[in-house]
């Protein structure tokens, strides 16, 4: 059994404290006195500490029962003893406490390198103290706008900060709180841009076997994972897939000895059997990030999708949640293609983990469409009720006031520069 040492209304578990952090996790922590209060007690939901409480306090009359949790030596909580619902439920993972640069520790003090960055999350590292002092100073001026009615200084800067690194042609940012729902944003944008220009018949999407756009059931549509979808195949949305530019498994160019581009040429069939009228946006991972990883399209993919997109009228998004932001080499990845997209989603590295933010970067043709249409976002008739009640999220300001650091070429210049050199497009 691990030692329980209370610190505040939440408790540490320490299954070693002789180690040099846990002691200096202990020198930091009031350790309740057992004669004052058992250490089993818990605090009861919205009871406050005996050190500030009024004369005539009484606690509430529902508090939390005692739980026995059994410990595992130098991990923590069991799976099945956790109030946790883990992913694998028949593992228990390491119980992290520390990070720090490239790595993470746990409560044992055994060092983990992160080299997938955290699910390809934390481009600048682990333990950025300046990032915790900017959303300190902006918590000091507000901590709640609502996105509909106001904006915000850090909002309009990292804003304006996003389109300076973009590719030409980029115009506008809208912000949500995580990846999937920025995909989706995409799609409901590509929607509304047909609807404002004459062509409300358009709204179907086409993605790519193997792309990763998100887990909510409209990103994992578009996603094409299959092991992650079969669960959920019968509450889907009807997407169409096509293969991915993945070289080492091509079936078209297989023996042929170079690319044809024939999975390029095959989004041309996807459309025309879908109904070129119907099909709004074809969406993709530059690089493919997760089904293979850091799978690059041959120099010529893109532009040939960039022509077949403006053949049939269709919106380019790039999803750049995963590959962008300096993780291939330039800000955005799709900037190797010299390709303009018309959308591009954003996230994951943007606040490196220090806060929920992504988002997506719509062009000036679709923010000329908007402005000059109904002038509004729109998910529901002709009001933006799209934000989906996001009020940019509690203290939602204080992740924009994050993403301003983070964003800074001075923060990802080094990262960016070394990737540039060891890694290009294949031929």
């Amino acid at each position: 059994m691990g030692e329980i040492v209370e610190i505040g209304p939440r408790h540490a578990i320490i299954d070693n404290p002789q180690h040099p952090y846990t002691q200096r996790l202990l020198s930091a922590v009031p350790v309740p006195d057992p004669s004052r209060r058992s250490a089993r007690r818990r605090l009861g939901a919205g009871e406050l500490p005996s050190s500030i409480r009024a004369p005539n306090y009484q606690p509430p009359a529902r508090a939390w029962r005692t739980i026995e949790r059994p410990l595992r030596a130098g991990d923590g909580m069991t799976a099945s003893h956790s109030t946790v619902l883990y992913r694998n439920l028949k593992a228990t993972p390491p119980m992290i406490v520390r990070g720090e640069g490239v790595y993470l520790f746990d409560a044992q003090g055994r060092r983990y390198l992160d080299g997938s960055a955290s699910a390809s999350v934390v481009g600048i590292g682990h333990g950025r103290s300046e990032i915790w002092r900017t959303l300190v100073e902006v918590g000091d001026e507000v901590t709640f706008v609502y996105g509909s009615t106001f904006t915000h200084p850090w909002q309009e800067k990292l804003a304006t900060a996003i389109i300076e690194l973009s590719p030409p042609g980029m115009s506008a940012v809208y912000f949500t709180s995580g990846g999937s729902e920025a995909n989706e944003s995409a799609w409901k944008l590509a929607r509304q841009y047909f609807v404002e220009t004459g062509k409300p018949q358009k709204y179907k999407a086409i993605a790519r076997w193997g792309g990763d756009h998100g887990v909510t059931l409209a990103a994992l549509s578009l996603s094409g994972r299959t092991d992650w979808r079969r669960l959920y195949s019968p509450m889907l949305l009807p997407v169409t897939h096509i293969a991915p530019p993945y070289a080492y498994r091509c079936t078209y160019c297989a023996g042929a000895g170079q690319c044809r581009l024939a999975c390029a040429d095959e989004l041309e069939r996807a459309i025309v059997n879908e109904g070129p009228e119907t099909v709004a946006m074809f969406i993709a991972e530059p690089v493919i990030g997760t089904s293979a990883p850091a799978v690059a399209a041959s120099r010529a993919y893109y532009a040939r999708i960039r022509e077949i997109c403006d053949k049939y009228d269709v919106l380019f998004v790039a999803d750049e949640i995963l590959c962008g932001y300096g993780r291939c080499g330039r800000p955005f990845a799709i900037s190797e293609w010299d390709v303009e997209p018309d959308i591009i989603t954003l996230g994951k590295a943007i606040a490196s983990g220090y806060a929920p933010l992504a988002g997506m970067v719509a062009s000036e043709k679709i923010r000329q469409a908007l402005s000059g249409g109904t002038g509004r976002f729109a998910a529901r008739a002709h009001i933006f009720w799209h934000a989906v009640r996001l009020l940019h999220r509690p203290q939602g300001q204080r992740d924009h006031a994050q993403g301003r650091p983070v964003l800074s070429p001075r923060q990802h210049r080094p990262v960016s520069e070394r990737t540039a050199r060891r890694t290009s497009p294949a031929p």
